[in-house]
Formats: C-alpha cells, sequence, structure tokens
C-alpha cells in the first residue's frame, strides 16, 4: 500500500528538506574550509610541504570530508 502526500505535505517536506540541505552544505563547507587553512599552515612550516608528522592528520582531514561528502549524496 502506497501513502500518497497532498500537496501540503509534498511543500512542507520540500521546505523541510531543503533547509537539511542547506545546512549539510554549510557543514561540508566548514570542514573543507577547516583543512584547507591547516594544510595551508602546515604547508608554510615545510616551505611549501606539509611536514612528514601532519601530513597523516591532514590525510585523515580530508578522508572524513570525502566520506562526509558521500553520506549527503
Amino acid at each position: 500500500m502506497t501513502a500518497h502526500l497532498t500537496p501540503f505535505e509534498q511543500s512542507h517536506l520540500r521546505a523541510a528538506t531543503a533547509g537539511a540541505r542547506i545546512i549539510e552544505s554549510l557543514a561540508l563547507n566548514n570542514l573543507v574550509t577547516q583543512a584547507r587553512n591547516y594544510e595551508s599552515d602546515m604547508s608554510k612550516l615545510g616551505n611549501g610541504t606539509p611536514p612528514l608528522s601532519e601530513t597523516v592528520h591532514i590525510g585523515l582531514m580530508w578522508a572524513s570530508v570525502s566520506q562526509f561528502a558521500e553520506i549527503e549524496e
């Protein structure tokens, strides 16, 4: 049995979904900004290349960005 939504319910659902997507986009943008800034700061310490001690941390930051983006699709 398939439930059908009224036009009002459809409109409400679309509005709620749009709000959630905006929040998710802002969160993803924040993760990207943090990773990019951290990588840039660490690259300055290493004269263009992050110190080896920070490469794992930077890689994990970008991996979390990637995982979050995949979840949101």
